[in-house]
């Protein structure tokens, strides 16, 4: 698994992280994630990351290299309150580095206005199983990449957010999935779909 490793250039501009209040949703959905084996940690390298929109151009993600917690604290996240993909630079609050998936985020939360929540998440045979059957990204764009960020964009059409709630697969990022919705608790039904198959 190729995960965990930032392409993005970023700024924190102080070491200021989210209340309690802000994350505690946030904690217990990524708790549930960690908990299935879709966050983690492989023996190498984190893998797996969570979101929360706090406004149009502003989220709270998970810190980098965070995934051998089971059990996440505010300081583990980050304010990502700019990101300039054109120039691949991320400019943040926090105490640590965004996670490297940070770009894709916001492109989530750009393209798709019924998201509230992103996951970035990792299991091989929901991957093979629903890979070119929902939409996928180009197998030739990597994680964490501005080239996948940008293509986020062009998966809209096929994704209406009626039900509140969006997958998609990362074609180039093997195993690698975002599940995304209005409300966390539409993720977990929809993650609970996946797995039963």
């Amino acid at each position: 698994m190729n995960e965990g490793y930032i392409k993005f250039q970023y700024k924190i501009v102080d070491g200021a992280y989210p209340k309690y209040d802000e994350v505690a949703e946030l904690i217990k959905l990524r708790t549930h994630f960690f908990d299935l084996g879709l966050i983690g940690y492989d023996g190498k390298v984190s893998f797996g990351n969570i979101s929360k929109r706090i406004n149009e151009t502003e989220f709270i993600i998970s810190a980098s290299n965070t995934g051998l917690q089971r059990v996440l604290s505010p300081e583990d996240f980050v304010i990502v309150f700019s990101v300039e993909l054109n120039k691949n630079f991320v400019l943040c609050k926090g105490k640590f580095p965004p996670s490297s998936e940070a770009l894709t985020h916001f492109s989530i939360y750009r393209t798709f206005e019924f998201a509230n929540y992103a996951v970035h998440f990792h299991n091989y045979s929901i991957w093979k199983r629903l890979k070119n059957v929902l939409p996928t990204t180009n197998k030739n764009y990597s994680y964490g990449s501005i080239e996948l960020a940008n293509s986020i964009s062009q998966l809209k059409w096929q994704i209406s957010g009626t039900k509140g709630v969006g997958v998609i697969v990362l074609g180039g990022h093997e195993s690698g999935l975002f599940i995304f919705g209005k409300e966390d608790k539409l993720i977990l039904e929809e993650i609970n779909k996946l797995i039963s198959g």
